[in-house]
């Protein structure tokens, strides 16, 4: 279907938008389903062999998608994921050449990359970027 918006309104001075569509489900993402979920509890996972598929390219779409600039490094959302799945995901992040660590926010976790390697993050990601995605990049 076509994008629909949606006015936030409320919480300040500032009026927000909500842009959201539906897809059709298509056989070919049954692989990333039975990847990425627990099969019957609808529960997320991550697999082992996400270390192999971890690329700058990828690495980049995830961070346009779930990342954040922080005061001085980038955290990538991973609430969902408990703390065994972060590992795995630590250790994906690592292969890249990049020192991340696991924060904990209340009762779930994320990813934050750390301060000495903004340049090396922004070198790997940043001709993926999309230019309307640029403002999560720290400027150096």
């Amino acid at each position: 279907m076509s994008p629909k918006i949606r006015e936030i309104k409320g919480g300040g001075a500032k009026n927000r938008q909500s842009i959201w569509f539906r897809t059709y489900r298509h056989d070919i993402f049954n692989f990333y389903y039975k990847e990425f979920y627990v099969y019957g509890e609808g529960k997320k996972r991550v697999p082992k062999e996400i270390v192999d598929w971890i690329t700058p390219r990828v690495l980049a779409y995830w961070f346009m998608d779930d990342g954040s600039k922080e005061q001085s490094g980038y955290s990538l959302a991973t609430h969902s994921f408990c703390y065994n799945d972060n590992l795995i995901l630590v250790d994906a992040l690592c292969k890249l050449g990049l020192d991340v660590s696991i924060h904990k926010d209340r009762n779930k976790f994320h990813l934050y990359i750390k301060a000495k390697d903004i340049c090396k993050f922004n070198d790997l990601i940043s001709i993926y970027i999309l230019d309307c995605f640029l403002y999560k990049l720290h400027k150096l």
